[in-house]
């Protein structure tokens, strides 16, 4: 289709409002790329696509879409060896949950017979129930691995937990003791460099034997870890790295499964994104009371109370316009203000919006044909750039309309 046409029929504004529709980021690029066709097969399946899903949000009363990320790239990662991490493989998770999520609901529809396409898609996804279990079984967030990941993390956290407590505890007599006291700048244990520390006075460096790991910016203070516990913080770093070693196993377990499904949850991603797409169209039908065209063979047209989906629907006046077979042309005129632009403009936004797969705001008994060009010139065309005057533009413009356009062109001039 001609690009300055699709611009001056304002097409991409519809397009805008159809993506607000799709809940993915992938869904809204597929909408993004929606484009008018003139095979009437295509046509013909896009509009059903659009027909099924407007039967299934007119029976539930929402659409089954919910959003979800785009993983292709955490998939990548999975198939060539790579670890991937909790955020990653939340992600995952999502995507899985969502799956089984679309495919539960729109198995809830009473008569599948009647909305084949989607049912068909929805048999391709995937669940993949195992690994969504096992991916929110062992992350409880992006920086949380659960403790019942495996039961040796289970077993090295406990260990963790008492070797905190050993420490504590006998920095917490120490730091009580009348005589330990006076070293102290105050009775507290902090952390310096993950080992358990007290701030001892500077001048008392040599009464409190151990390790400084830091100190205060005056100086005033050494962060010192006591003799007592080297050994017990020791045990502690040993067992938090066991911890980390064991981490990186599991996450490494969850990528290999990921990896295993790879292809199948990649199909599913790419049918959700397009399923999204889909019930975009249909949500934006049912917001503007569109109706499926009865498509037609030859190029024409006759809308029924057509209403243009960019005037406020309080203000909108619905126009019945009819052309082809036996009308070829179409003339109208009337008084400044009195719609004529809108009656062109609309007319030809339906051929863009049925031949996008679109249903159109108008009343049932509406029949719109195939067009193979669709071409405007519309409105205050003046080319600055060209040092072109008004009357020059639209003379360029119609010239090359007419060397562009044949019988089965829409062509629209004001």
């Amino acid at each position: 289709m001609d690009q300055r046409t699709l611009k001056v029929l304002e097409y991409n504004k519809i397009i805008a409002m159809v993506q607000e529709h799709a809940y993915s980021d992938m869904g809204k690029a597929l909408v993004r790329d929606i484009n008018p066709v003139s095979d009437i097969s295509i046509v013909k399946s896009m509009l059903d696509e659009t027909t099924q899903a407007h039967s299934y949000i007119a029976f539930a009363g929402y659409s089954p879409m919910d959003t979800f990320p785009d993983i292709q790239k955490t998939l990548h990662r999975a198939k060539i060896g790579s670890l991937l991490s909790p955020h990653q493989l939340l992600e995952i998770g999502s995507v899985l949950k969502i799956s089984g999520r679309v495919k539960d609901e729109i198995g809830k529809y009473p008569h599948p017979q009647n909305i084949p396409i989607i049912i068909n898609m929805v048999e391709k996804v995937q669940r993949h129930k195992s690994l969504m279990d096992d991916i929110f079984r062992c992350i409880e967030s992006e920086d949380k691995i659960s403790d019942y990941a495996s039961p040796q993390l289970t077993n090295i956290r406990r260990r963790i937990q008492r070797a905190n407590e050993k420490i504590r505890e006998r920095l917490n007599s120490m730091i009580h003791s009348p005589h330990f006291q006076k070293f102290l700048q105050e009775p507290i244990v902090t952390i310096r460099n993950g080992r358990y520390v007290v701030p001892v006075k500077q001048e008392h460096r040599s009464s409190v034997p151990g390790m400084i790991h830091d100190q205060s910016s005056s100086g005033a203070t050494l962060f010192i870890e006591p003799m007592p516990v080297v050994e017990a913080n020791n045990e502690l770093k040993q067992l938090e790295l066991e911890e980390e070693k064991e981490i990186e196993r599991i996450l490494m377990k969850l990528t290999d499964k990921v990896q295993s499904c790879y292809e199948s949850i990649l199909d599913s991603l790419f049918i959700l994104s397009r399923l999204d797409m889909i019930f975009a169209k249909a949500s934006f039908s049912q917001a503007f009371n569109c109706i499926c065209p009865k498509l037609v063979s030859e190029p024409g047209f006759n809308i029924v109370n057509g209403r243009h989906p960019l005037i406020d629907k309080d203000e909108v006046v619905p126009i019945t316009i009819k052309l082809g077979k036996k009308s070829k042309a179409l003339i109208i005129t009337g008084p400044n203000t009195g719609g004529k632009t809108v009656t062109l403009k609309t007319a030809g936004l339906f051929v863009l919006m049925t031949q996008s797969g679109l249903h159109i705001p108008a009343d049932y008994g509406s029949e719109m044909g195939i067009f193979k060009g669709v071409f405007a010139d519309i409105g205050d065309e003046q080319s600055i750039e060209q040092s072109l005057s008004t009357f020059s533009s639209h003379m360029v413009h119609i010239a090359n309309i007419v060397e562009k356009a044949d019988d089965k062109s829409l062509v629209l001039f004001d």
